[in-house]
């Protein structure tokens, strides 16, 4: 995007919605309305089967939830978009439209009326994006189902694949097929290089079973990076033409499967994930760039607004990747804390906000894509801003009484990273 065209996302109720001058929209049902909205934001989780504690597939489980879709749209909290309108705008987004959103919590005020089965859902409402599957070059899926134990609320499991790469390879897209989608929370993939390789391998060699427990990371490192993500209402993912991200000779995949076990009964997974792949470079090579300063994050026992500010010149990371001054381009931002977190922005000094998740929650992390990409000046600062609440009263604090809190990838260690899409030079070839 150009920078005199800085996004401004205005969302704007029509007179008609908010005056009641149409007397079809201040009358919606089930099946013409309420229906078509349950079905586009809520209904990948909340069926028979899925990963949600309830279904919302037919007007009596829709009827009798009504109070709790209420309660959790007007909270903010379902469909679970984290991040806020402050930020450019992001592709493939869940949240849902302030004209959907009404329709939905109408319906439910008026009494949740069933309305006439035979008449067809509303056709108005925009489908999820498709996007091109990738080509199944590379599947990754571990050898044999795993089943996770029983009796813990969240299970974070590696499996390690060593694709035997001869030479650098490139990923142009990738997609996740969850197995069991009644325990498949959400899905990373890593790509370990060489130098690290052994470090994952003796992790999983150290723990019994198919894969190891991983939490924070798979646990290989700075050089570790992310090939990509998924969750819940996740599409494929597809590079823009001209770009993709290197697999280096010699390294390891690691798919890291969260598994949320509050629906668990017993039956294992065995999710996988596809990459097309191709072995010629890209006119212009895509890098994941991790900013963080781990050094200097400290938060104190006991303070419930720890903030850390990592600030880091488009400059030094030209200079770093030995690429020449001038722009470079930002296609995507994954942002990243552990159980503490509350609030992480990644933004321009002097410019837009790219990403801020205002309520932070480590079990719906994800990868957000740009509609456009913005182009950064050599002259321009990037910033992250990360805050944790690490007092007693913090229902996700994990030691009691609370203590002081620096980097690392364990469970009660914490992280302010936020891991940018960038490709050098603007956007011509």
């Amino acid at each position: 995007m150009k920078r005199s065209q800085a996004p401004l996302l205005v969302l704007v109720l029509s007179a008609s919605a908010c005056s009641g001058s149409s007397p079809e929209e201040h009358s919606p049902t089930y099946h013409r309305d309420a229906k078509a909205v349950l079905n586009r934001y809520c209904n990948d989780c909340h069926q028979l089967g899925g990963i949600a504690p309830f279904a919302l597939t037919d007007y009596a489980t829709a009827r009798q939830h009504a109070p709790a879709i209420r309660d959790a749209v007007e909270a903010g909290r379902m469909p679970p978009w984290m991040p806020s309108d402050a930020g450019v705008p992001l592709a493939y987004s869940r949240k849902m439209r302030p004209q959907d959103r009404q329709l939905l919590l109408r319906w439910i005020e008026l009494g949740a009326p069933e309305g006439d089965p035979a008449e067809p859902p509303r056709q108005d409402i925009p489908p999820l994006p498709t996007v091109q599957p990738p080509r199944p070059d590379l599947v990754l899926q571990a050898p044999e189902v795993y089943v996770p134990q029983a009796g813990r609320a969240d299970d974070y499991r590696c499996f390690v694949f060593d694709p035997k790469l001869e030479q650098d390879v490139f990923v142009q897209a990738g997609m996740v097929r969850p197995d069991n989608r009644a325990i498949v929370h959400h899905v990373l993939v890593f790509e370990v290089p060489a130098e690290s390789a052994q470090r994952v391998r003796d992790k999983d060699a150290a723990e019994p079973g198919l894969g190891y427990t991983c939490f924070g990371g798979p646990g290989g490192g700075w050089s570790v990076r992310t090939v990509m993500g998924w969750a819940p209402g996740g599409v494929p993912q597809r590079t823009a033409n001209g770009i993709a991200l290197r697999l280096r000779k010699g390294s390891l995949l690691v798919m890291q499967v969260h598994y949320n076990l509050i629906n668990f009964k017993g039956v294992g997974d065995r999710t996988e994930t596809v990459l097309e792949l191709s072995p010629t470079p890209p006119q212009k090579e895509a890098f994941l760039v991790p900013l963080a300063n781990p050094r200097e994050l400290k938060i104190k026992a006991g303070d419930p607004e720890a903030k850390q500010v990592v600030s880091v010149p488009v400059g030094l990371i030209q200079s770093f990747l030995r690429w020449p001054p001038g722009e470079m381009t930002v296609w995507a931002n994954a942002p990243h804390m552990h159980l503490l977190g509350t609030r992480i922005v990644t933004l321009v000094e002097d410019g837009p906000i790219l990403v801020e998740i205002p309520r932070w929650d480590f079990h719906w992390q994800a990868s957000y894509t740009f509609q456009e990409p913005y182009v950064l000046r050599q002259s321009d600062t990037l910033r992250v801003e990360c805050t944790w609440d690490n007092s007693a009263a913090n229902p996700n604090q994990h030691t009691h009484p609370p203590r002081d809190i620096t980097w690392g990838e364990g469970t009660t260690d914490e992280m302010c990273l936020s891991y940018l899409l960038i490709t050098p030079g603007g956007l011509s070839p």
